[in-house]
């Protein structure tokens, strides 16, 4: 959230539009979002791969190949 934040009011301010408290909150609520999005995408992906693990004919398999 803070480097959304901060390379928001960046990006703002190499296009000219000067700090505001609107512009502030707008990029942190945006990168709130997106960084609990992409931990929620990113812990599902995990959970799916541990469970796809647990599979005895998958650790069977895994462990026969080379």
């Amino acid at each position: 959230m803070e480097v959304y934040m901060l390379t928001g009011l960046m990006l703002d301010g190499a296009f000219g539009y000067a700090p505001s408290q609107e512009s502030v909150t707008r990029h942190t609520v945006v990168g709130l979002q997106k960084g609990m999005a992409f931990s929620g995408l990113f812990i599902g992906l995990l959970h799916a791969v541990a469970l796809l693990l647990s599979i005895p004919s998958v650790q069977h398999g895994l462990a026969s190949a080379p």
